[in-house]
């Protein structure tokens, strides 16, 4: 009974007209016309079925009740199968209406599509009009998900079996092609999140699989796409006894060749991440979740603003014990050590001796075969020990623990007229010498090139095309600031360490090493501004760097800078320097900026495993330290994915492996306060050090307390602040009045306090710009609200005046607040065009939020229209993270929701916004709001306790709030049946 897809015109859109409504794509649900669910007799599982299977018949529609019969009741004699059709007929037509069903004579019926729309029906239509936007936002799950027909004809169970198999396959080819659209638009996050999706829906699909396999590989993330063929090869292996194609077998052969991805540690599946929709703040900046800028305000040093670091359980002890591994790939990793000079009897020195090891490691990582730590790693691994880069003894420990296998090091003895390198090849494991050599010359360069050439014939390897020690002019005074800058660094000294790097660049501007060091020490705005144009210069220059330099300084001006083709230079690093966790939390890093947070966790927990021999020593330490960063960054991940538990079980074991406690305490105060738990946050409050608790405390417990509905704590509170003499302690005061009164429902004294906190600000401006603009709309002050923004955005750039994503990033909020402004007062025309500037400043910038915002307004357009379903599907495409994005944009999706009457969804879809921060989120929009919301639709979804749960605390809030709020709370008050 396998039919194919009918060709008859979609059903009509349920917002043109008041049509009845069957849903039977994961959620199942029929409703008369005007929106009551039918009752139980009509939709019991035969007659749902029969239902669907008119609402699918090709075109015309028509179907012989003869066929019905033989499908639905082959047991009853003919009489009888007749009349239990009739009954079933009557009780659909009584609860959707009797224009619904038709019939053509006594033989045939069929379904009226002016009187029913079908989600199925609509989905096929979207799928045949090459709208595979629309057509996933209409599959919810499988066809008739669950529902099984009793005393059936076999027939009819192959005909839903084919069906289902139908629907699915048509969901994964949209899905496939989204991914395809998102790919060619340079949303890779996007793009691998609808080609997974593709995949779970139709794991068969060989083409699909390749797909996604070569989008996880091309975008970084080589260990997922080896996973994902694995999983693909077992399943046919084990459900059908046999093996992928050989194209498929090809591409994974490919990914075997090339550069493997380095082991990445095993997790306990139970603090695996959720599934997410497809930035996070960099460890230099200040992240922005809900704005664009955010220095104002609370000085959330360790909460969400910049939460500690985290480990995990299952790798607790390897990181404390430490432990040699082998290279990444099974290559042999070199590391240069100490090269000593003896110089007796010279009467000059060439200046390129002082800085030989640096020269021999440039021309070695030139090498296709064979891997080579940079010096830069090696630095950082003797400092992290305390250690001196000129013992050999702390460079032997270092090499080992950065999973080298062999050292080179030995003496350049220098006599007149001639250089002569002894080298000797040290195999780490047992501290044997493997081999040695003598090269001699006239000149360092020619050694340098020599040495390199030798090497390379040991490894049976060809030589580097051109020696980079032979054309280096790096000045020894240069390289010697940029060693004790290192130094500084890795000691926690930061302001020592900038010192030393502008000195390097002060004598060479070009010194690649010494800029990137710079941008790794600091944020670009800290770097000052005589520091920052050095970098700027150096960066500018990169291109005629050595690979590795180049990429890496690439990689973290990109990074810093907000530059779309962050993802590509860090996935280049990554792959060409497998060994060093730094490629690895770099293309991390650029993956959550992208929104695409399960890849981005793997290249994190690849980045931890590959600096785990250094990670014990520096937990508890200030200094930088690639793996702290990446267990920060995953936990900050799973909290934007909404994963909570996960959350707290990295920090339980985070602390367990001795972390630092500031960063332990305030990370796991913030978990419980987000996850509901204000007892537990309170306790972790108490506990923590004097110092850290006084920098945290104060924001902290502010919203804590406005979160819980605790609002006379919280004025107290802000009072305290207010009536401080220290500036930034009013201003923080100032800041959180607004909030406070805006979450009270109190208007007017909102928009005052906003009036107050930009007079007294000295800010940012477009912080200002931002909370001023909300709280003027809020009072229905719309021209000054907008002029304000656009005032705003006619201001010249006054940083890093090169910096075009950051600007980029900037530019698109402003147009986000414009576009609210004017949703406000409905005004489409001016939606439309600020959609489009929209997007096109958002295509500049890295961050994953931008670039989906102009979706956003496109949603309020919609919204305005009454165009639910458009509007629900652009403000979804628009979520970048549940739990950090714009708020307006998932709110306004469950609004959507709401509208087409889908209540459970819409509850779903709204209850992550409670548990995002207030910081930046209270400033522009009230929690108040979401929780009456949410009250909303579980009283429509029939959850009449969980909504007056909500209502309670809406209740509480707006005591004393404009009377129009006071309207809404009662007309939701009387909506609701008495408990």
């Amino acid at each position: 009974m396998n039919r194919t897809p009918a060709s008859r015109s979609d059903s009509p859109d349920p917002e043109a007209g008041p049509t009845a409504r069957l849903s039977i794509l994961g959620t199942t649900d029929l409703r008369a016309s005007d929106g009551r669910a039918v009752q139980p007799g009509a939709v019991q599982p035969k007659r749902l079925v029969l239902l669907a299977y008119l609402a699918l018949a090709p075109a015309p529609g028509y179907v012989r009740r003869d066929t019905l019969i033989a499908l639905f009741w082959p047991e009853l004699a003919t009489e009888q199968a007749r009349h239990a059709l009739r009954q079933s007929l009557h009780y659909l037509r009584s609860g959707l209406g009797r224009e619904v069903i038709r019939a053509r004579g006594d033989t045939e019926i069929a379904i009226d599509p002016a009187h029913l729309w079908c989600d199925a029906r609509a989905f096929e239509a979207r799928v045949a009009a090459h709208d595979p936007a629309g057509a996933v936002a209409l599959y919810h799950g499988e066809l008739l998900d669950g529902v099984f027909v009793a005393d059936a004809a076999p027939e009819l169970e192959q005909w839903l079996d084919a069906e289902r198999l139908r629907f699915r396959r048509s969901a994964a080819s949209a899905s496939a092609d989204l991914s395809a659209n998102a790919d060619a638009a340079g949303d890779p996050g996007t793009a691998i999140a609808w080609a997974r999706r593709a995949a779970s829906l139709d794991p068969d699909d060989e083409r699909i699989l390749r797909v996604l396999v070569e989008l996880l590989d091309r975008h970084g993330d080589r260990a997922g796409a080896l996973r994902a063929y694995a999983a693909f090869e077992q399943r046919l292996r084990e459900e059908y006894d046999t093996a992928p194609s050989a194209q498929t077998r090809a591409l994974r052969a490919r990914l075997s060749q090339d550069v493997p991805q380095p082991a990445v540690p095993v997790i306990p599946q139970s603090a695996g991440p959720v599934t997410p929709e497809p930035a996070t703040p960099h460890p230099s900046t200040s992240p922005a979740g809900d704005q664009a800028t955010r220095t104002t305000g609370p000085r959330r040093s360790l909460a969400l603003a910049a939460i500690g670091v985290v480990a995990i359980a299952a790798l607790a002890i390897a990181f404390i014990a430490g432990g040699r591994r082998a290279p990444a790939s099974g290559r042999e990793l070199l590391a240069v050590g100490i090269i000593s000079i003896d110089s007796s009897g010279a009467t000059a020195l060439d200046p390129n001796v002082l800085t030989l090891r640096s020269l021999i490691t440039a021309d070695l990582s030139q090498l296709d075969g064979i891997a080579v730590l940079s010096e830069g790693r090696l630095y950082e691994m003797v400092a992290r020990a305390r250690g001196s880069m000129d013992a050999r003894d702390h460079v032997l420990d270092a090499a080992r623990r950065s999973g080298a296998t062999e050292l080179l090091d030995g003496v350049l003895r220098v006599r007149p007229g001639l250089y002569r390198l002894e080298l000797q090849r040290v195999e780490l494991a047992s501290g044997t010498v493997r081999g040695a050599l003598v090269i001699e010359g006239s000149r360092i360069g020619d050694v340098v090139a020599q040495a390199t050439s030798r090497i390379a014939d040991a490894f049976r390897l060809a030589p580097p095309a051109r020696s980079l020690g032979a054309l280096t002019s790096q000045s020894p005074l240069a390289r010697r600031s940029y060693e004790l800058g290192v130094r500084a660094m890795y000691a926690g000294d930061r302001t020592a360490a900038l010192r030393h790097f502008s000195a390097a660049l002060e004598v060479d501007p070009n010194f690649f090493a010494a800029a990137y060091y710079a941008l790794a020490a600091t944020s670009l705005a800290g770097l000052g501004e005589t520091l920052r144009s050095q970098v700027e210069s150096a960066a500018a220059a990169a291109d005629s760097a050595p690979e590795r330099e180049r990429l890496q300084i690439r990689t973290l001006w990109a990074s810093l800078s907000n530059d779309p083709r962050t993802l590509a230079y860090a996935e280049s690093l990554a792959s060409r320097y497998p060994a060093e966790p730094e490629g690895r939390y770099h293309l991390g890093y650029a993956l959550v900026h992208a929104g695409d947070f399960p890849s981005a966790i793997d290249q994190l927990r690849a980045a931890i495993a590959a600096d785990s021999a250094l990670l014990a020593s520096a937990l508890s330490g200030e200094a930088p330290c690639r793996a702290c960063l990446a267990m920060q960054l995953v936990a900050q991940t799973y909290i934007f994915m909404d994963s909570m538990d996960a959350a707290h079980r990295w920090i339980d074991a985070w602390s367990a492996a001795g972390g630092n406690p500031t960063n332990v305490f305030g990370f796991r105060a913030v978990a419980h306060d987000l996850s509901g738990n204000r007892a537990a946050a309170l306790a972790v409050l108490d506990s923590m050090p004097a110092t850290a608790r006084a920098e945290f405390a104060p924001d902290f417990l502010i919203e804590s307390a406005i979160r819980a509905g605790e609002f006379e704590e919280a004025a107290r509170r802000i009072a305290g602040h207010l009536a401080s003499d220290d500036s930034h302690e009013r201003r923080i005061g100032l800041w959180w009045d607004v909030i406070y009164h805006h979450t009270r429902g109190r208007l007017r004294q909102a928009a005052a306090a906003a009036d107050r906190f930009c007079a007294a600000s000295t800010s940012p401006p477009d912080d200002c710009a931002q909370i001023r603009a909300s709280a003027l709309v809020s009072v229905g002050r719309f021209d000054e609200a907008a002029s304000g923004l656009v005032r705003r955005l006619s201001l010249p750039e006054s940083d890093a005046p090169g910096a075009v994503g950051l600007h980029a990033r900037r530019r698109t909020w402003l147009l986000t607040h414009l576009a609210q402004v004017h949703a406000a007062r409905g005004d489409t025309a001016a939606l439309a065009r600020i959609a489009d500037s929209a997007a096109s400043a958002g295509r500049r910038s890295a961050y994953g939020r931008d670039r989906r915002l102009h979706h956003h307004i496109r949603g309020l357009l919609y919204s305005i229209r009454g165009a639910h379903v458009q509007a629900a599907e652009s403000f979804r495409v628009a979520e970048y993270a549940p739990t950090y994005s714009l708020t307006q944009t998932r709110y306004g999706w469950g609004a959507s929701l709401l509208a087409l009457r889908r209540a459970n969804e819409a509850a779903t879809v709204l209850d992550p916004l409670l548990r995002r921060t207030l910081t930046s989120v209270g400033s522009y929009f009230s929690q108040a709001e979401v929780h009456f919301l949410l009250a909303r639709a579980l009283a429509e979804a029939g959850r009449h306790q969980e909504a007056r749960e909500h209502l309670a605390w809406v209740s509480h809030a707006w005591e004393g709030a404009d009377p129009a709020l006071q309207e809404r709370l009662d007309s939701l008050r009387r909506a609701l049946p008495p408990p």
